[in-house]
């Protein structure tokens, strides 16, 4: 790696940890904030997303999805081919 490739490394991992440390204060915070107040909010309400449930994938798509996935990158193969 050249030396400005390096330092993009560093920069990017120090940048991770400032995140982190954001994240964990953030949390610090919340916690002590939350623990001052009389009533709890529903944690729905806290909640940034609200998880999405997927609709079920029959067996057969998930094989008509992965064998085109494979034959774009030649990959086919049948039972007899050897692994």
């Amino acid at each position: 790696m050249t030396p400005r490739e390096i330092a993009r490394v560093f920069e990017g991992k120090a940048q991770a940890a400032r995140n982190r440390q954001d994240l964990v204060m953030q949390a610090a915070w919340t916690a002590a904030a939350l623990g001052r107040i009389k009533k709890m909010p529903r944690l729905k309400d806290m909640l940034s997303a609200q998880p999405k449930r997927s609709k079920p994938v029959s067996w057969q798509a998930m094989y008509a999805s992965a064998a085109s996935w494979a034959a774009a990158f030649g990959e086919i193969r049948t039972e007899g081919d050897a692994a």
